[in-house]
């Protein structure tokens, strides 16, 4: 994989969890968390549209592997969600 091709899948991370968090209607942080939030809700969504045998209406392919753009986008919203409510805990519990 070229650095080409990372920073690639960093700025597709750091929209879709851009997306997502604006969907979510919340923020938890900054460019480095988003583009992680983006990363991880691409798993989770690429995992929950396997699991539901969901078609991609939007893939994107870059350097041979597809980015499955929808469910890294629902992705990152169920975990911007999750991540806010956490915060949300902790801070009432304090």
């Amino acid at each position: 994989m070229s650095l080409g091709q990372i920073i690639v899948y960093l700025v597709i991370a750091l929209l879709c969890g851009l997306v997502g968090q604006m969907l979510a209607g919340r923020s938890i942080g900054g460019f480095l968390v988003t583009t992680v939030v983006g990363l991880i809700g691409a798993i989770l969504g690429a995992y929950i549209a396997h699991s539901i045998d969901a078609p991609e209406p939007f893939p994107v392919t870059v350097g041979g592997r597809t980015i499955p753009i929808l469910w890294a986008i629902i992705g990152a919203a169920l975990i911007s969600v999750v991540v806010a409510a956490v915060q949300r805990k902790r801070g009432a519990a304090r």
